[in-house]
């Protein structure tokens, strides 16, 4: 079967699933206009929506600054412990054997905590990306919601489920202004506060950095039988379920 006949037949049976009406596919797919009334599904792109409304942009904004903070930090306190550790290894030929390992272990415990810390710090901000796009699109369903309502339809689908559809029962861009018109200038949009125990700095609270955003400080420990410390890095498509 030629590829023009396939899309032909592709079109004629999701416009019929869509649509409810062969007739009304056929002269559709003959004429190239769609047939004016309301129809019982939609369409739209959701990754679309949350990044390109001003609403998705904000809370993205607000995650990307905590990330950048902590980027900062990851390097200021990586830095940091490895300075530590150099000086501990200058200090060895000072020490005997037994100082020189009560401090390496105290210094490899330091570094745990920390380390700990911070993992508990990228949880944080993992959940708190979670929360925010979930408490996005609870914003955004009353809105979805009468736009489907405004158009007679049943159900709106992400794009990304759908194999071919008219242009007309997409509503990305609908949606994205009305978003921008309620919610933009929403005062409760802030990223929710997902802080839990754990987050806290060890020492003088330090935090995680989320995945992607730099490694958290990776120090390698001070040896403790009597080896040399080492310091180490820290159109016409369609596409999943419905908002």
């Amino acid at each position: 079967m030629s590829a023009r006949p396939f899309k032909l037949l592709a079109a004629a049976l999701l416009g019929g699933a869509l649509l409810g009406g062969g007739d009304v596919v056929a002269q559709e797919l003959a004429t190239g206009v769609l047939a004016e009334g309301p129809v019982e599904i939609l369409t739209i792109d959701q990754e679309r929506l949350y990044t390109g409304s001003k609403f998705g942009q904000k809370i993205l904004a607000e995650i990307d600054a905590q990330v950048r903070t902590l980027q900062t930090e990851n390097r200021t306190i990586e830095s940091d412990l490895e300075a530590e550790e150099k000086a501990l290894t200058e200090k060895r030929p000072t020490l005997s054997a037994e100082e020189f390992r009560k401090q390496a272990n105290e210094f490899d415990a330091k570094v745990k905590q920390i380390r700990s810390a911070r993992d508990a710090k990228e949880r944080d901000i993992g959940l708190q990306r979670d929360l925010a796009q979930k408490k996005f699109f609870n914003a955004a369903v009353p809105i979805l919601a009468a736009i489907m309502r405004e158009r007679g339809a049943s159900a709106i689908v992400d794009r990304k489920a759908v194999l071919l559809s008219f242009e007309r029962i997409d509503i990305t861009e609908i949606a994205i202004a009305r978003v921008d018109a309620q919610l933009a200038n929403d005062s409760s949009t802030t990223t929710p506060d997902a802080s839990g125990p754990g987050a806290q700095d060890p020492a003088t609270a330090t935090e995680a950095a989320p995945t992607g955003a730099g490694a958290a400080p990776s120090v390698g420990g001070a040896a403790t039988d009597g080896a040399d410390t080492g310091s180490t890095d820290a159109g016409a498509t369609g596409s999943g379920s419905a908002p």
